[in-house]
Order: structure tokens, then C-alpha cells, then sequence
């Protein structure tokens, strides 16, 4: 404990794909890290209440400010924000799908 200041309650996650994802709540991002913990993406910045993603939806531009816990599900990461008061939901959809022909 931190002699009564808040902590956060969880900010490591994995979805069905086994990919991680961690909460840095120093640089207020997101990192996806592969199972061997290679970083493979990162998103967010600090923002305020109106930080959202444009048009284009990239999560890069996705504020937050006090990153308290995340949670996956199928393709989509949770990140709770303490601050902002607001759950982002992220779709995350890089999968490679691969095809071969059976003889």
C-alpha cells in the first residue's frame, strides 16, 4: 500500500488472440505486447473529456488521463478512465488470416 492513496485495480489484459495489453499511466497510453513481451502497438494520450478519436476512429487520438483498469473481450480492450469518468471500448482488429488450399 501507498499509506492510503488510490491504486489501480488492474491494468494487464489478454484477449482471445493472446495478446497483452498493459495500462502505462505515466505516458496516459495503452501498449499490446505479444506473449514473449515484445511491443507490437501503442494508443492514447493525455486528453480530457472531449479528447475522442475524429472520423477516422484511431485510437491514437484517444485521450485519457488516469487509465484505472482494463478488460477483453473477443476483439474489443475496455479502458476504464477514473479521471474522465468514461469507459473507452477499442476494437482491436489487426489479425492475419492465412489461407492454403488442401490437395
Amino acid at each position: 500500500m501507498c499509506g492510503g492513496c488510490d491504486f489501480h485495480a488492474n491494468l494487464l489484459a489478454c484477449d482471445a488472440a493472446d495478446r497483452i495489453f498493459v495500462g502505462d499511466v505515466t505516458h496516459y497510453a495503452v501498449k499490446v505486447l505479444d506473449t514473449a513481451g515484445n511491443l507490437i502497438e501503442q494508443f492514447g494520450a493525455y486528453g480530457n473529456a472531449e479528447t475522442v478519436p475524429g472520423e477516422d476512429a484511431d485510437a491514437d487520438d484517444l485521450g485519457f488521463r488516469n487509465i484505472y483498469s482494463l478488460s477483453a473481450a473477443g476483439d474489443a480492450l475496455y479502458v476504464s478512465d477514473k479521471d474522465l469518468r468514461r469507459v473507452a471500448k477499442v476494437r482491436v482488429d489487426y489479425r492475419q488470416t492465412m489461407m492454403k488450399k488442401i490437395p
